[in-house]
């Protein structure tokens, strides 16, 4: 079963909360790692630059699948990682 956390942020000074699933969460923040960046200052470049027509949380959603889509794989590929089935990504929704 997948389960939302909403979290309350601090962005420009505001507070904004953002509720994303468990799954999601973890993928920011590895995104983060990786990028050695921190949560906040890395949400508040997705909304400085996205598009306003579109909301804050699909931004980050399509921020982070972007950046599993064309960042991330380089970076698998340079270390020799197995590539992961479409059985194996379906199973982690469940």
């Amino acid at each position: 079963m997948i389960t939302f956390t909403k979290r309350v942020i601090i962005m420009q000074g505001k507070r904004t909360s953002i509720c994303l699933c468990e799954n999601e969460w973890q993928i920011l923040e590895n995104i983060c790692r990786r990028e050695n960046m921190r949560r906040n200052a890395l949400l508040n470049l997705i909304k400085t630059n996205k598009s306003k027509k579109i909301a804050f949380t699909p931004a980050v959603r399509l921020f982070m699948l972007n950046y599993l889509h064309f960042i991330y794989p380089q970076a698998l590929l340079a270390q020799n990682h197995p590539t992961i089935t479409v059985s194996g990504l379906l199973n982690l929704m469940r």
